[in-house]
């Protein structure tokens, strides 16, 4: 059965394991090569986007439960694959809120 809304969801989870998938190994080498960071930099990037993911859960549950699923698990995919753009020296904060959105999308897909 493929409805509008299923192809909206699909799609959003797509481009979110897409851009996992490219990020996760290139953001090292980002940090290391463009940035002028080390290992301890790397290291503190993967922390930053471990406890944003923790952090961000239990709003994202209030909002599920308010605006639904589908919107949920959208909002969060499209935060997680604009937010990249802007990638550049402040890659910190830009990873934790990365996390936020991938902590969102994945709150919607626990609650269906």
């Amino acid at each position: 059965m493929v409805t509008k809304p299923f192809v909206l969801v699909t799609t959003a989870a797509l481009a979110l394991f897409v851009y996992i998938g490219v990020m996760t190994p290139l953001l090292p080498r980002l940090i290391e090569e463009k940035l002028g960071g080390n290992e301890l930099d790397i290291g503190v990037n993967l922390a930053i986007f471990s406890i944003a993911a923790v952090m961000i859960r239990p709003t994202v549950s209030r909002f599920a439960e308010q605006h639904g699923l589908r919107s949920t698990m959208v909002s969060g995919a499209l935060a997680v694959c604009v937010d990249p753009v802007a990638l550049g020296p402040a890659a910190l904060a830009r990873r934790a809120r990365h996390r936020r959105g991938s902590g969102v999308r994945r709150r919607g897909d626990e609650h269906q």
